[in-house]
C-alpha cells in the first residue's frame, strides 16, 4: 500500500470514528513517511467522501459502584462483582468468577472508564466485561471459556457487526468490543448460546483436521 492509499484508508477509518461520536487522538500519527493529525486526515477524507451529519456524542454523568463478592465456578473460588447504580442493585456479574484477589484496591485498578463516561471496562483474570451506563447494557471484550475437561479457549468474541472502540480520558485505547451489548437480564442467555456455538465449531475443526491412524 503506497502513502496515498494509506492516507485514504486511515482517513476513512478516522472519519467513521469521528462521525459516530468518538474523540480522535490529539497526537499526530504516522501514515507512510508522514506525521499527520488525525482530525486533518478525517477532514481530508470528508472533503471528497462526506459521511453525512455527525451523531451527537452520547455522554452520561451516571456513576456505577462496584464491590467484590465471593463466587464459585468451575475454576475454583473466585470473586464476582456486585454493582449498584442509583440505589439499584445489578447482579449480572455476581457469579461470573472475575478475579481471584481479595484486595478492594485492586478492584478499582481493574475498572477503566471511557472518555465520555459512558462505558466502564472491567478487566478480570479471564474475562473483560464492558458496562454501558447510558443504556444499562453489558458486553464482553475478551473471554476465556472451557472447551472440554482439559482445554480452554481464550479469544476476542465476535458476533454480528458490533464495533465499539473505547478510549480513556487521555484518548488511549482501552479495548474494542465486537460482541453485541445486551440488557443485564438477557446477557447470560445470549453469552451461553455463543459459547455453545463456539464449542461446536471447535469440535468440528478438530474432527476435520483429525489425521486417520494407520494400521
Amino acid at each position: 500500500m503506497n502513502e496515498e492509499e494509506a492516507i485514504f484508508v486511515t482517513g476513512k477509518r478516522l472519519s467513521e470514528l469521528r462521525n459516530s461520536g468518538e474523540d480522535l487522538p490529539l497526537d499526530p500519527i504516522r501514515v507512510g513517511n508522514s506525521l499527520v493529525l488525525p482530525d486533518e486526515l478525517a477532514d481530508e477524507y470528508d472533503k471528497n467522501f462526506p459521511l453525512g451529519p455527525r451523531k451527537h456524542k452520547q455522554v452520561t454523568s451516571r456513576i456505577f459502584h462496584y464491590s467484590k463478592v465471593v463466587s464459585r465456578d468451575c475454576r475454583g473460588e473466585l470473586m464476582g462483582i456486585h454493582i449498584v447504580s442509583e440505589g439499584r442493585a445489578i447482579n449480572v456479574l455476581e457469579n461470573a468468577g472475575i478475579m481471584a484477589c481479595n484486595c478492594q484496591g485492586e478492584l478499582r485498578s481493574r475498572i477503566k472508564t471511557s472518555i465520555c463516561n459512558r462505558y466502564d471496562v472491567i478487566e478480570g483474570d479471564y474475562d473483560t466485561f464492558v458496562i454501558d451506563k447510558l443504556e444499562d447494557l453489558i458486553s464482553v471484550a475478551k473471554a476465556r471459556f472451557r472447551v472440554d475437561d482439559v482445554t480452554f479457549c481464550q479469544e476476542t468474541p465476535i458476533a454480528g457487526e458490533e464495533h465499539v472502540y473505547i478510549r480513556d480520558s487521555r484518548s488511549h485505547h482501552i479495548c474494542t468490543v465486537h460482541y453485541p451489548f445486551s440488557p443485564f437480564a438477557e446477557f447470560w442467555s445470549s453469552w451461553n448460546g455463543y459459547v455453545a456455538f463456539r464449542k461446536s465449531q471447535i469440535a468440528e475443526l478438530r474432527e476435520s483436521n483429525r489425521v486417520p491412524r494407520s494400521d
